[in-house]
């Protein structure tokens, strides 16, 4: 099997269940889960000098303590950077997908 199960992407992702006074959990984590990724602008297709350079800046505030663990929706708004690097990221898509189809 070459999936991830939940339990470790949520491993991976640093996720914590931080319970609310209202007796339900929030998924809190240091680093977005899959699906927030692909549907962020910084997925482009591929890993560009823009990734790493967010990579690397998320990674220095989790060392030096300035991060804060962050939910599912505050992932969402953080990755959504510019239109133009979505649309760019569509149109790599559906390039990679019709250079595949010509080869095939």
């Amino acid at each position: 099997d070459d999936n991830l199960s939940e339990d470790e992407l949520n491993l991976i992702c640093g996720v914590y269940k931080v319970f609310t006074g209202y007796g339900q959990a929030v998924d809190m984590s240091w680093w977005p889960k899959p699906a927030i990724w692909q549907r962020g602008n910084l997925n482009v297709g591929y890993w560009s000098h823009a990734c790493k350079e967010w990579f690397q800046n998320q990674l220095t505030h989790i060392l030096n303590g300035s991060a804060d663990l962050r939910s599912v929706k505050k992932w969402g708004s953080s990755l959504l950077m510019s239109r133009k690097q979505g649309k760019l990221a569509t149109k790599n898509a559906k390039l990679v997908e019709r250079c595949i189809l010509r080869k095939e």
